[in-house]
């Protein structure tokens, strides 16, 4: 009699208290999370060329365990059973519950974890716990495992969590990925395709995630350069030095009462100017402390590379992959290190505009006061000239006032 295959649940969900973070009515809000229908399992075979690569995608459909994929080498740590070159990946959404199943069923995970004092959904859960966190995890003689577990921005969730298994020997991979957001669990699938040459290094899943948030931020730092821009042009201060013929042609040299009192459709108002660019250096802020967490992590792949290189002597595909790989955490730390100095130079950017617009608003507030004391100058004299004129009068009117009373 055969045993039964083992089951994995992919019922899972990210929790209500999500809720509190939104305006957005609560189905719009959820269809960004992965849910049970995004839990796939992939299993990468290497061939000896790139042609003969074996790729499988099978959704992991928990309401039929019959028909799910046997999963029960993933069940186990990696063998050195003639195999070689063999990704497994399981994708599952936040909170699914699988006590006796992987990562908690590889020995050596739940010891680890109560190790460090985590408790056992620390993997499984889309709430942080710790600070962005990662981890090498004891196992048996030969195998190496790690947790990797980065926040999502800011905020108290998880962007992913991945628990990893890797043979030397073998070149196996066992991953199980609890994701956060359809997007990144879209984009992994579509990279694993394109690279599937590499996908037994262990460290191909966590750099394709990566990819996702160095990339983002690029576009964040645009869009914040573009408003900056916006606020300068709005002050007059932008690049006034050079005394462009066609900026000054564009107002962008605006000075004094010109600046708060011009106004244009496309200008954002002056009186908001002061918020834009508080959102903008807080925003700089952010994207410096998580382009620090994001090298920290490049950094500690790259001292789990170069271990692992010295426990795999292959200098086939495994040097070909392990190259890859090393360039690849070359290119994202030099990405990840300019995108911080660039965000550090926009924030002084609009402190320096926080500046002149508290400045401007100040010589504003000048002129006005000015205005209004030179009005209740005029009004005062003119009613020194009413009260000499009726102290002039007022003895003539007082006598004909008596004559009038005879």
């Amino acid at each position: 009699m055969t045993s039964p295959k083992p089951y994995l649940s992919s019922a899972g969900c990210v929790k209500p208290w999500i809720q509190k973070f939104t305006n957005t009515p609560r189905d719009t809000f959820f269809d960004q999370f992965v849910g049970s229908r995004d839990a796939k399992f992939v299993e990468i075979i290497e061939g000896s060329h790139e042609s003969e690569i074996k790729y499988s995608e099978v959704p992991l459909d928990s309401d039929s365990p019959k028909s799910a994929p046997d999963l029960s080498k993933v069940f186990e740590l990696p063998q050195q059973d003639g195999s070689e070159g063999i990704l497994r990946l399981v994708i599952l959404p936040f909170n699914t519950e699988n006590d006796n199943a992987p990562p908690l069923s590889w020995k050596g995970f739940r010891e680890h974890l109560d190790f460090l004092n985590l408790e056992d959904s620390f993997i499984c859960t889309e709430q942080m716990q710790t600070p962005p966190t990662w981890f090498e995890v004891p196992l048996q003689a030969g195998l190496r495992g790690f947790v990797v577990k980065p926040e999502k921005w800011d905020s108290n969730l998880a962007n992913f969590s991945l628990s990893i298994v890797h043979c030397p020997v073998s070149r196996i991979t066992h991953i199980v990925a609890h994701m956060l957001h359809k997007t990144d669990v879209k984009h992994l699938l579509l990279r694993l395709q394109a690279l599937k040459a590499l996908a037994s290094h262990p460290l191909l899943v966590p750099l394709i995630l990566m990819e996702e948030r160095i990339g983002s931020t690029v576009e964040r730092l645009t869009l914040m350069r573009d408003s900056v821009y916006s606020v300068e042009k709005r002050t007059g201060t932008h690049k006034n030095y050079r005394g462009d013929k066609h900026h000054e042609e564009l107002n962008h040299y605006a000075y004094g009462d010109k600046v708060w009192e011009r106004r244009h459709e496309q200008d954002i108002d002056f009186e908001a100017a002061p918020g834009k660019i508080t959102s903008i250096a807080s925003e700089c802020a952010m994207i410096e402390a998580k382009c620090q967490v994001n090298e920290s992590l490049l950094d500690w792949l790259q001292g789990l590379c170069d271990s692992l290189d010295e426990l795999n002597t292959d200098s086939g595909s495994w040097g070909r992959a392990a190259s890859s790989i090393r360039m690849k955490i070359s290119a994202f730390r030099t990405w990840s290190g300019n995108n911080r100095a660039r965000s550090i130079y926009l924030a002084k950017r609009a402190e320096a505009q926080m500046q002149a617009c508290l400045n401007l608003m100040a010589q504003r507030d000048n002129a006005l006061n000015l205005k209004k004391t030179e009005a209740a100058l005029r009004d005062s004299s003119d009613m020194r000239a009413i009260a000499w004129v009726t102290l002039a009068f007022l003895p003539a009117t007082f006598v004909a006032y008596l004559f009038l009373q005879l």
